[in-house]
């Protein structure tokens, strides 16, 4: 986001897509550090088709292991994404 915001310019817009809180806010505070004003960011998650998603945020402490499904995770936090 931050690599397409700079390479877009001042004229350009960038449109991020992220659903889970705690990792948007650090999304966030980058787009603010580097300046990009040209940034939205977007608290949804993107389908195929208009449902209700599940964020499954994985293992505490590691958030590259979040994953959005259609299905309610079997195991693990998750939070429904309208």
């Amino acid at each position: 986001t931050v690599l397409a915001g700079t390479r877009v310019g001042p004229t350009g817009r960038v449109f991020a897509v992220e659903p889970g809180g705690d990792v948007r806010g650090i999304l966030e505070r980058n787009i603010a550090l580097n300046r990009l004003g040209n940034v939205t960011v977007l608290p949804v998650a993107a389908w195929d088709s208009d449902t209700t998603l599940y964020l499954n945020t994985g293992e505490e402490g590691n958030r590259g292991s979040a994953e959005v499904s259609r299905d309610t995770p079997a195991a693990g936090p998750a939070a429904a994404i309208p």
